[in-house]
């Protein structure tokens, strides 16, 4: 048993109990009860240990006022970013009093624009001023409106975007243990990972 604290509140005991093949994981998915899968990136971890390093300094940056635009101008993140998506520059909704910055892409190649009004949009986790913890997220078109799942196409635009800004993310994306456990465990023949979101969960914080 472990004392869950965050943000100064004590929210109790946790336990996580170890996955097995007798697991009804099905249903707990089904559910939307946690499946706990402990330790199925730490084979690949260590191939992606730099880019993890250079995350941090990412995450650092932001936090100390730089501009992600600007950021992603720089290197290592404009061989990849421009190799196929064109930058549209940052904005922020003023009405939104989490959001830090947005940054708006298109989708290119051959000079030719394959996807339109992708996006990265960074954002506090909470309001607590000793929280430090930052979301990516990416998707595309106008957010809690447009009906991404309709759009296939730019969805895996956005989804290539989230592994050139973060290509640690494919410790997940291209782990063909997970993925053929969630193939398993959902029935279906491909698993896509879409609406991608990376989390920098600080100490004392971390999402609601």
């Amino acid at each position: 048993m472990n004392r869950l604290i965050r943000r100064g509140c004590d929210l109790g005991d946790t336990a996580l109990n170890s996955v097995d093949a007798g697991n009804n994981t099905t249903q707990d998915w089904a559910q939307g009860k946690p499946v706990f899968l402990p330790g199925m990136c730490d084979p690949l971890i260590v191939d992606h240990a730099v880019n993890i390093g250079q995350s941090r300094l990412f995450y650092e940056a932001i936090l100390s006022g730089q501009e992600c635009d600007s950021i992603l101008a720089g290197s290592p993140y404009s061989a990849r970013v421009d190799a196929h998506f064109e930058s549209l520059g940052g904005s922020v909704n003023e009405g939104d009093d989490q959001e830090i910055e947005t940054v708006l892409f298109d989708a290119v190649a051959n000079e030719k624009v394959l996807a339109e009004d992708l996006w990265m949009k960074i954002s506090w986790l909470s309001f607590n001023q000793e929280d430090a913890s930052l979301r990516f997220r990416f998707s595309f078109g106008e957010d809690h409106i447009e009906d991404v799942a309709a759009d296939p196409v730019r969805q895996s635009h956005a989804a290539a975007l989230t592994d050139a800004i973060f290509p640690e993310s494919r410790l997940i994306t291209q782990n063909r243990s997970l993925n053929q456990y969630l193939e398993k465990l959902l029935a279906c023949d491909q698993v896509l990972f879409v609406e991608r979101i990376v989390y920098f969960n600080s100490p004392n914080g971390g999402a609601y």
